[in-house]
Formats: structure tokens, sequence, C-alpha cells
């Protein structure tokens, strides 16, 4: 009795290290590939005639200095971005780049825009 225990003991250890080292396989290959998810993609200068792409015939060269972005835009900033196109743009623009308001309530919606608890989550 003791000589078979003992057999399926060893054959226990033997799965077990096995499972250890298949999730440490696993982690492995997981953390590779979750290693790119905060890249920032270098934007360089701009030289834009803005006016042209509206339709004014105006030679002005506008430049756009440098920047990076990342592949992730948190609420806050989706936020600001909404602020920024209301008082460029005005209510219509502000309004259509609103998140869809059929799939949720307004009010909810309004409280999911206003309150700052989310502000740090990507959207």
């Amino acid at each position: 009795m003791i000589k078979y225990f003992r057999c399926n003991s060893n054959k226990y250890n033997l799965m077990k290290q096995i499972i250890s080292l298949v999730l440490l396989f696993v982690c492995f290959i997981g953390s590779l590939s979750c290693q790119n998810t905060n890249l920032l993609y270098d934007i360089p200068v701009q030289r834009l005639n803005l006016n042209k792409i509206v339709g004014i015939n105006n030679p002005q060269i506008n430049t756009i200095s440098p920047f990076s972005v990342s592949h992730l835009v948190s609420l806050k900033e989706y936020k600001e971005f909404l602020m920024e196109m209301k008082r460029d743009s005005g209510d219509v623009c502000y309004y259509r780049l609103c998140p869809d308001s059929s799939i949720t309530s307004a009010e909810k919606l309004n409280q999911y825009l206003s309150d700052t608890i989310f502000d740090q989550f990507p959207v």
C-alpha cells in the first residue's frame, strides 16, 4: 500500500512540475504580447496649408510641432477634446462627437461625462 502511494506521489509531483512549467511558459508568452501596449508613436513636424484644406485661397503655411501619441485616450483627454471642439466648432459638432446616447439614458451619459471618477480610464 505504501509503495502504491509513493508511485502516485511521484506521478503527482511530476504532473505538478509540468503544470508549473506550462503556466510559467504561458505567463512568459503573455508578458511578451503585453509589452507593446503602452507604445508612444512619434508624429513629426507637419506643414500644412489649413486654409486650402477648408477651401480658402490663402498661401499661409501652418506648422504643427512634433508630438507623441498613444493608441489609448483617457476619458479626461476625451472630455478635454470635446470641450475644445465645442469651443471651436459649436454645439452641433460637440454633440456629434459625444458618445452614442442610444446606448444609455441621457442622465447616465451626462453623469459619465461630468464625473471625474473614470477620468484615468481609457475610452
